[in-house]
């Protein structure tokens, strides 16, 4: 098995994997992350998900949010996510699907730095809007509900170049091609991680 050549030692690490819904991105963390025990995968929208289960106010909200395909307000996704931060600080956190549009990002990366987590790499699996709806649409998730789904896919297709762009200014992106079969896009990531 490939060992990770990052620093174990290294405290703050922080993949970031981003890609339309259903590019496959999850998928390939959880496989990567299983052969991995010092990485623990995290996806966004399963933290929000698990979120709004809960019997809160914020949960409420958080529910109301994605089951109409709306992003939740930056404040409240931060709050979440530093939640699960500090719950990971010995680990190296593989974040999938972090939601949100270019102005997210600063708001976003000041959460990491107070919880002492830098990004070192941002993984872009790349796949075409046929492909991601067409595997979207075989899942079983409420968000993925066809309104809602639409929403979201129009949210990530008019902000996915914009933050690609920005992470690549910042010599932080790389990208698969997430179009191929699922083992080698795991495949891809691994190398990818491992090589960080």
């Amino acid at each position: 098995m490939q060992s990770l050549a990052l620093n174990i030692g290294e405290k703050g690490v922080v993949i970031l994997c981003i890609g339309l819904p259903g590019s496959g991105k999850t998928t390939a963390c959880k496989e990567v992350a299983r052969k991995h025990p010092e990485i623990v995968h995290q996806s966004m929208g399963d933290l929000l998900r698990a979120e709004a289960k809960l019997s809160t106010e914020r949960a409420m909200f958080v529910h109301s949010c994605l089951s109409q395909g709306k992003l939740v307000p930056v404040d409240m996704g931060l709050e979440i996510l530093g939640e699960f931060l500090v719950q990971n600080r010995e680990k190296i956190i593989l974040l999938d699907g972090y939601q949100g549009t270019l102005e997210y990002l600063d708001p976003f990366h000041a959460c990491l730095a107070h919880h002492g987590f830098a990004i070192k790499k941002v993984i872009a699996f790349d796949v075409s809007i046929a492909t991601a709806l067409a595997r979207s649409q075989g899942r079983m998730r409420e968000d993925d509900a066809p309104e809602a789904l639409a929403q979201r896919m129009f949210i990530r297709l008019s902000s996915m170049d914009p933050i690609k762009n920005w992470y690549d200014n910042k010599k932080l992106l790389v990208s698969i091609n997430a179009e191929r079969p699922v083992e080698q896009v795991v495949t891809d990531c691994q190398a990818l991680i491992c090589a960080s």
